[in-house]
C-alpha cells in the first residue's frame, strides 16, 4: 500500500496589539473575581460563543468528507478498498473535526481594533471623509473643491479662510471674537479652551504653584480640539508689595563692603533686611511678621514666601548694625504687643542667613512680663542698636509706664545689653537699666512729638565707651550720657532750657558722630526755628547748619521752611563734619558740609528743585561715610505717575 501523507496548520488569524494580550498560561488560574464571561482558557478565548468562520469552515469540510463516504461511485470501490485499511485514522480525524466544530476559539472577548472607517453623516456641512476622519479641503482656488458635495446641486467655493465651503453655508462668515475660534464641525465659533483645563484635577501642584501651559496648543478647527499644548505646575504669581522703607536704617559692612537695610512693610505689617546689589537694587529678606502657619497662596520664591495672611504687626523703629564677623544685628518695636524685638541674622554656609527672634522688653516696671503689664505699658519707639568693643549688642529706646496714683504715663530712655556676640535668646540679655525717667506734668499739651522722654535715640561706641544721646521732649533738653566702666554715669543736658548758656528747644532728630580725637559732634533741631544746628562742646562749636529761609531767584521773596528732619552727621576723607537731612517743607534730600571757616555748604540731592520730574524725598535719610563718598538712604514718594509710588532708594554720591 502507498503511505498518505497528513499535514494539519493552525493558525491565529486575529493579529492583537500588545496592549490587547493578556497572557495566560494553559494551566494557569483565572481570575476568581472576573465574571464567567470573561473567564477564557489558556489561550484567552471564549469557547461558548459562536466562533464564526473557524466553525463553518470546519462543519463544510466534515460535510464534504462524509458524502465521499457514503456517496462514492463505483468505480472508487477498489482505491477505496485499499484505503480502508487506514479507516482508523480517518476515524481520528473525525473526531478531531468534531472536536473543532463544538469547540473552536472566538476572540471575541478580546477588544476589536478601531476600523478607523469614517462615517460622512458625522462631519460637518463642509467637512469630507479623508483618511478616516472628517476634515475640509485646503484649497488656493474654487477648482479644488470638487470633491465637496453641496446641496440644491451648489458649487463648492474657495472661502476666505483658504478652506472648500458650500456658498449657502460659509464657515463662520462673520468671523470670530478675539477669544474664539471657527470649528468647522459645527460651522460656529466657540471660544478657545482655557489652558490645562483637561488637567486641572489630575495634576496635583503643591502650594504656590498652578497648572500652567509651558506651550500653549492650537486649537485644530477640523477636531476642535486643543492640540500640542503642554502643561506643567509653574510657580504663581509674587505677592504686590507696595510700600517698604519707612521707618528704615542703614549699615554698612566694611570687611565685604555690603550696604544693609532694614524697614518696615506697610502693607502686612513685617520687618525686613535687605542687600543693596551693585545696581543699587535691594533684595529683601522677610525676618519677622509671616504667620508660620499659614497657607501659601502666591510665588514661594517671592515676598513672604508666597504666604498672604497678615501676621503680628512689626518692624517699626528699627535699627540694624553687622559685625565683623557679617552677623547681622536688628532692633525694632512689635507694634501690635507694643514691646521691643531683637532679630539676630547669622550666616550660613551658603551665604543666606538663619533669623532668631527674642522679646526682650514689653514697658512697664522692669522685670515685668507681658501678661503681667499694663495696657498702657509699652516699648521699643525710637530704637538704636551698636555694638560694644566686645561685638555685643547694645540697645537703647523709650519705654512707657502707667504709675499708681499717676495720671499720666511715665517715660523713660532705657538701655540693654546682651552677654555675648551672638544673643539667640533672652537667656543671653542682661536686664533693662533706665538712664531718664519722666513723668511730664498732667496740664502739659503736646504739639506733633509726644511728652516725656527718649525720643530720637541714638547711641554709638567711642574708644572709651558706649555714648547715648536723645531729645527730653517735655524739658526741651538734648540729653547725653556715657558709659565707661560697668554703668552709664547720669545724664547730662547738653542744650536745651535746663542748660546755662545754650538755652533753646533743642535735641529733636538728634544725631552723633565721634572723631579720631574723641569729640563728639551733634546734630538736631531748633524747635523754636524749624531749623538746623550743629555743636561740638569740646571743639567749641555751635552754628546754625541751615536757617530754612529759602529766597526766590531775584532775591525780592523769601519762604522759611521747615529743615533738619532724620539728620545724620559724619566726617569726609579730610575730617570735615557734613550733615544729611531733609527740608520737609521742600521735601528734599541735602547735604550739608562744614569748611574749615565755619561755613556750610549745601548741596541738593533729590527733589523738586532740581526739575519739574524730581519726586519728594529725604524721608527717614540715613547715611554712611566712606571718605570721599557718602552712601545715602531715603524714602521718597512719587505721585507724578501712575499708579503713584513710593520706595525706598539708595545711591552713592561724592561728598561736596
Amino acid at each position: 500500500p502507498e503511505p498518505v501523507e497528513l499535514s494539519v496548520s493552525l493558525y491565529d488569524l486575529p493579529q492583537l496589539d500588545e496592549d490587547e494580550i493578556k497572557p495566560l498560561g494553559l494551566i494557569g488560574r483565572a481570575d476568581p473575581n472576573l465574571e464567567a464571561s470573561d473567564v477564557s482558557a489558556g489561550c484567552d478565548c471564549d469557547s461558548r460563543r459562536n466562533s464564526g468562520p473557524i466553525q463553518i469552515n470546519a462543519l463544510s469540510i466534515l460535510t464534504l468528507f462524509l458524502l465521499f463516504l457514503g456517496l462514492r461511485p463505483r468505480r472508487f470501490n477498489k482505491r477505496f478498498q485499499q484505503i480502508k485499511r487506514f479507516q482508523s485514522l480517518f476515524f481520528i480525524l473525525m473526531i478531531a473535526l468534531s472536536t473543532l466544530v463544538l469547540s473552536a476559539c472566538d476572540d471575541e472577548t478580546k477588544p476589536r481594533r478601531d476600523t478607523g472607517e469614517c462615517n460622512p453623516m458625522n462631519c460637518g456641512d463642509n467637512q469630507v471623509c479623508s483618511e478616516g476622519a472628517c476634515t475640509t479641503l485646503t484649497c488656493l482656488e474654487d477648482s479644488e473643491c470638487s470633491n465637496l458635495t453641496c446641496e440644491n446641486d451648489e458649487l463648492a467655493i474657495c472661502g476666505e479662510s483658504t478652506q472648500c465651503e458650500c456658498p449657502s453655508v460659509p464657515l463662520c462668515p462673520d468671523g470670530c471674537a478675539d477669544n474664539e475660534y471657527c470649528c468647522y464641525q459645527s460651522n460656529s465659533c466657540e471660544s478657545s479652551p482655557p489652558p490645562c483645563v483637561d488637567l486641572a484635577e489630575a495634576m496635583n501642584c503643591p502650594a504656590g504653584f498652578e497648572l500652567g501651559a509651558t506651550m500653549r496648543g492650537q486649537v485644530n478647527p477640523q477636531s476642535c480640539m486643543l492640540e500640542n499644548e503642554v502643561c506643567e505646575c509653574i510657580e504663581s504669581t509674587p505677592l504686590e508689595i507696595k510700600s517698604i522703607g519707612r521707618y528704615s536704617d542703614l549699615a554698612y559692612d566694611s570687611i565685604r563692603g555690603t550696604t544693609w537695610l532694614s524697614a518696615y512693610v506697610e502693607d502686612f505689617g513685617d520687618l525686613v533686611v535687605g542687600q543693596v546689589g551693585e545696581e543699587n537694587n535691594i533684595t529683601w529678606q522677610w525676618v519677622d511678621g509671616v504667620p508660620s502657619d499659614a497657607p501659601v497662596t502666591a510665588a514661594p520664591s517671592g515676598p513672604r514666601g508666597g504666604v498672604s495672611s497678615a501676621g503680628e504687626d512689626v518692624g517699626q523703629y528699627s535699627s540694624i548694625v553687622v559685625a565683623e564677623d557679617a552677623t547681622v544685628h536688628v532692633a525694632y518695636m512689635a507694634v501690635d504687643q507694643k514691646n521691643l524685638k531683637y532679630a539676630l541674622g547669622q550666616r550660613t554656609a551658603d551665604g543666606t542667613y538663619s533669623w532668631s527672634i527674642v522679646h526682650l522688653d514689653g514697658g512697664g516696671a522692669i522685670g515685668t512680663s507681658l501678661e503681667e503689664r499694663g495696657p498702657e505699658d509699652g516699648a521699643g519707639w525710637w530704637t538704636d542698636i551698636t555694638l560694644d568693643q566686645l561685638g555685643r549688642p547694645s540697645i537703647v529706646y523709650r519705654a512707657l509706664h502707667k504709675q499708681e496714683n499717676e495720671a499720666t504715663l511715665t517715660s523713660s530712655v532705657r538701655f540693654i545689653s546682651a552677654l555675648e556676640a551672638q544673643p539667640n535668646s533672652n537667656l543671653a540679655w542682661g536686664s533693662p537699666q533706665e538712664l531718664q525717667t519722666l513723668t511730664p506734668p498732667e496740664a502739659l499739651m503736646s504739639l506733633g512729638y509726644p511728652e516725656g522722654t527718649g525720643l530720637f535715640n541714638h547711641i554709638i561706641q567711642s574708644s572709651n565707651g558706649l555714648v547715648a544721646a536723645w531729645y527730653d521732649r517735655t524739658g526741651g533738653n538734648l540729653m547725653m550720657a556715657q558709659k565707661s566702666a560697668g554703668a552709664f554715669a547720669p545724664p547730662e543736658v547738653v542744650a536745651g532750657w535746663s542748660h546755662e548758656s545754650r538755652r533753646g528747644d533743642f535735641g529733636a532728630n538728634v544725631n552723633i558722630a565721634i572723631d579720631e580725637n574723641g569729640a563728639i559732634h551733634y546734630c538736631y533741631q531748633d524747635g523754636a526755628t524749624d531749623s538746623l544746628r550743629y555743636l561740638s562742646p569740646e571743639l567749641d562749636r555751635e552754628e546754625s547748619v541751615d536757617d530754612g529761609i529759602r529766597l526766590s531767584i531775584d532775591g525780592r521773596e523769601h519762604a522759611l521752611h521747615v529743615v533738619g528732619e532724620d539728620c545724620s552727621i559724619s566726617f569726609d576723607e579730610r575730617g570735615r563734619v557734613f550733615i544729611v537731612y531733609q527740608d520737609s517743607t521742600g521735601h528734599e534730600l541735602l547735604i550739608a558740609r562744614r569748611d574749615d571757616s565755619g561755613s556750610w555748604l549745601r548741596v541738593t540731592v533729590r527733589g523738586p528743585s532740581l526739575g519739574e520730574n524730581q519726586s519728594s524725598s529725604g524721608f527717614y535719610a540715613r547715611s554712611v561715610s566712606l571718605g570721599e563718598t557718602v552712601i545715602l538712604s531715603h524714602y521718597l514718594y512719587d505721585h507724578q505717575i501712575e499708579p503713584p509710588r513710593q520706595f525706598l532708594e539708595v545711591l552713592r554720591v561724592p561728598t561736596p
